[in-house]
C-alpha cells in the first residue's frame, strides 16, 4: 500500500465529521413540532411557506428536523421563526410551564428554565457559565441604539461621569 493511500485513510478516520445533534438542536425539534402542530400546518405546509420566503426546506427534511436526525442551519432557524411568526428565541429556548423547571442548553446543563429565558432575553448572563457583570453582559450582548444603554449614559453624563459616547 502506497503512502498517500494510507496518508489518507488515516485522515479519514481523523477528521471531524461535527457534533451530534445536542440538547439545543433536540429542544428545536421539539419546538418546531409543536408550533407548527399549535397552528395546525402539515410539514408540506411549512415548507411551501419557507419556499416562498427564499429558504425552501422539502418535507421530508423539515420532519427528519423535527425528529431529530437533522440539525438546523442558522438562516434554516430564522427563516423557520419567521414561518411560524415566533421569535427565533420560541425555536431555541425551552418551552416549560415553570421558569424553576431544570433544562439542559448546549454549553449549560441542569439550569433553571427563567435563567435561560433571561440570557436568552439578553437580560442576566447564565450564573453557572459567566463572571459576575451584568451591564457589561449587556452591553456586548444589546445593540447600541437598545433604549437601556442610551439612557444609562445620558445619566451618567448629566452627573459629569462619562462623556455620553460608547467607548
Amino acid at each position: 500500500m502506497s503512502l498517500f493511500v494510507n496518508y489518507h485513510r488515516n485522515m479519514e478516520t481523523a477528521r471531524q465529521r461535527g457534533n451530534d445533534i445536542g440538547p439545543t438542536g433536540k429542544t428545536v425539534a421539539e419546538n418546531v413540532k409543536r408550533l407548527r402542530g399549535e397552528l395546525n400546518l402539515k410539514q408540506s405546509e411549512l415548507s411551501e411557506r419557507l419556499s416562498a420566503l427564499g429558504q425552501p426546506i422539502p418535507t421530508a427534511s423539515i420532519g427528519k428536523l423535527e425528529s431529530g436526525l437533522r440539525k438546523v442551519e442558522v438562516d434554516d432557524l430564522m427563516a423557520i421563526a419567521v414561518a411560524l411568526n415566533v421569535s427565533p428565541l420560541a425555536l431555541l429556548l425551552p418551552d416549560t410551564r415553570s421558569p424553576e423547571a431544570k433544562v439542559d442548553v448546549t454549553g449549560a446543563e441542569n439550569q433553571r428554565s427563567g435563567d435561560v429565558w433571561q440570557f436568552g432575553l439578553g437580560e442576566t448572563p447564565l450564573a453557572a457559565t459567566a463572571p459576575p457583570g451584568a451591564l457589561d453582559f449587556q452591553e456586548r450582548t444589546m445593540p447600541y441604539w437598545a433604549g437601556w444603554q442610551n439612557q444609562a449614559r445620558d445619566q451618567m453624563a448629566a452627573f459629569g461621569d462619562d462623556d455620553g459616547k460608547r467607548p
